[in-house]
Formats: structure tokens, sequence, C-alpha cells
């Protein structure tokens, strides 16, 4: 048997086999290289930055809320009557989660727009220095992402009115939910209007979330690769007759460790031609064969090449940026220097 290698390219007319002797003869093909991006493995509300130097997470808000009535005891007695304000020390707690299937994330950026929304009718620090407000958000590990601390020298919170902090995400690693918790020390003041159902709100919003790497969890996730060009349009048609058979030798490195069950599927002239392919983790060269009918369909045709199926993972994924399994493939021929 002769060995040949021939380009994708044009050119690939077939050589005049009528006047040598009957050899069988084998083309091989280089075919352009598709891959699987780690954006197909992502979650819901994670997405990959344009830069792709990080995911962007998106996390809901933390709403907490409490009464002048809960926080001041003392209050309860004193309801409907201007008095001096007895001496507050109360917190507030909200959390929110990461999104569903975000198990951990590597915080690279981002912070934490808090408002507070005083309903009381007096400023809660005062202006005095020993009145304090300490913000702090936790992760399940109860890390402290962030944290915030001022006095009322530095800081008011006027009545009935909004005031705002931002605190910086601390770099690492972070397990959700997330805890918003805000605590607030103030000795008694002047008098004010006692109404024990004002509410004090603390309302906390992520913002510009960047996550350098993550864990994920991936169930049955559905998977696309984009169309890749499989050029067969220099080959002679004179070579349909000479086929004898022929296969497709696939190089597979999947970093992602995600398995599955995908299909090959090659369009082009008219004809559609799937073959199914067991994605294994790692390094893998698996091979497809095509019967003589599916390779003649091949002949002379510009081509498609793409993937689908659907992957799994035992276990969460630990996956980065600018991760994504690659596929490479050589198209095989053996045909005969006779017509058949």
């Amino acid at each position: 048997m002769l060995l040949a290698s021939a380009p994708l390219a044009g050119g690939c007319a077939a050589a005049d086999l009528t006047d040598v002797p009957s050899w069988d003869v084998a083309l091989n093909f280089p075919v352009k290289g598709t891959t699987l991006s780690v954006a197909s493995l992502l979650p819901a509300r994670v997405a990959i930055r344009q830069d792709s130097a990080a995911f962007l997470v998106t996390v809901d808000g933390t709403t907490a809320a409490r009464t002048l009535g809960a926080v001041c005891p003392e209050c309860n007695t004193l309801n409907g009557v201007t008095a001096p304000r007895p001496a507050l020390a109360f917190a507030t707690s909200g959390g929110t989660s990461l999104p569903a299937d975000l198990v951990t994330a590597t915080v690279a950026g981002g912070s934490l727009l808090v408002t507070i929304l005083n309903g009381f009718s007096f400023d809660p620090l005062g202006g005095s220095a020993a009145a304090s407000l300490v913000l702090t958000v936790t992760d399940a590990a109860n890390r402290v992402v962030a944290r915030d601390s001022v006095t009322g020298v530095s800081f008011a919170i006027p009545a009935r009115g909004p005031a705002q902090r931002t605190l910086t995400l601390t770099p690492g690693a972070i397990r959700g939910p997330l805890t918003l918790t805000s605590s607030i020390t103030s000795p008694a003041g002047a008098p004010v209007a006692i109404n024990i159902g004002e509410v004090f709100t603390v309302l906390g919003t992520v913002q510009n979330l960047a996550v350098s790497e993550a864990t994920v969890n991936v169930a049955a996730k559905s998977v696309t690769t984009g169309p890749s060009a499989f050029d067969l349009s220099g080959l002679d048609a004179g070579i349909r007759d000479r086929l004898l058979g022929g296969s497709m030798r696939l190089a597979v490195a999947n970093p992602l460790g995600v398995t599955g069950n995908l299909t090959l599927t090659l369009t082009g002239g008219g004809a559609t031609i799937t073959k199914p392919l067991a994605l294994a983790t790692g390094s893998s060269s698996p091979t497809l064969s095509f019967s003589q009918q599916e390779l003649r369909s091949m002949v002379g045709q510009n081509l498609t090449l793409t993937l689908a199926g659907s992957v799994s993972a035992p276990a969460a994924v630990r996956v980065t940026p600018r991760d994504r399994a690659s596929v490479g493939a050589r198209l095989e021929l053996s045909l005969s220097t006779e017509a058949r």
C-alpha cells in the first residue's frame, strides 16, 4: 500500500491512475479542529468577561429591615410621645446566594454598595464619636469578604433619608451564601418623636463581581461547538469510484473534567452524516469509521463539522475563564488505482 498526505485546500484533483499497476493508496487529510469552551459549562448568571481574564457573576441583592420597636424595647412605652431617645445597640442581617451550581468562587474584584433607608425620625449616629456603624460581609465558612466601620463624627444617616457606603470585596475563595450584617451602637440622645412602627432598612447590592476561578456542578449540560470548515471540494469526482473505505482519527484534549455522549455531525452538499463520540477526560484518540457511501457523499464537498451533546461530572469541577477542550482530526481515505 502507498501512503500519501494531502492538504485540505484546493488542488487535490485525482491523479491519472489508469496506466499504473493496481495498488491501494491511503490519503490523509488534516481537518480544522474545533473547541468546546468552558462557557458551555457555566451556570446561569455566570459569564466570561470580555477580556477572558475573569468570570463575571451576577448575585441578587440583600435586604434586611427592623422596626424601632424591635430594636428599642424602652421605646415601646414611649410610643407616640416626644421623649429623650434611649441608647440603641442593634444589628440587621440579610443574605444572598451565589448562582445555583456555583459551588465556590475565587474573588478577583468587585464591591458591595450598601444603601441605608433610615425611616427613623432621628440619625442613630447623631454626630457622636461614641456612635458607630459596622458593616460586615461574610460567606458560608464565616470568612470576612468585606468590612467597613465608621463613627458618627465621619458619617451621618439622615432621618427619613438614605445613606450609602461602598465596600471593596477582599480577594480570595468564597462559598455561598453571603451575609451582610450591619451593627449600630448609639448612646442616648436628645428628645425625638417616638414611633415604634418606623423602619430601618439596609440594602446590599453586589457590583462587578469578578472571579478568577470557580468550582461548578455540571449535570446533563447541553453543549455545542462552533462550526468548523472541512473542505473536500478540491477532490476530483473520479475518486468516488475508487474509494475503499476511510475513517476519521480524532485527537481530543479535555481538561474540563466532564464526560458525555456527543454527536459529530458533518453537513454539506445536501448530505448530513452523524457519528457518536464518547467524550472522555484528559487526552484520548478515538476513531470514527465511515461507510463507502458516506465517504462518496463527502467527495467534492465543502463540509461543516460540529459537535453537540450532553456532558456531566460526578463532582464539582474547577474551571478558569480560558479553559477549553480541543478536538483535532485527520480524515484517512483508502482508495484503489482501479475504479470499483
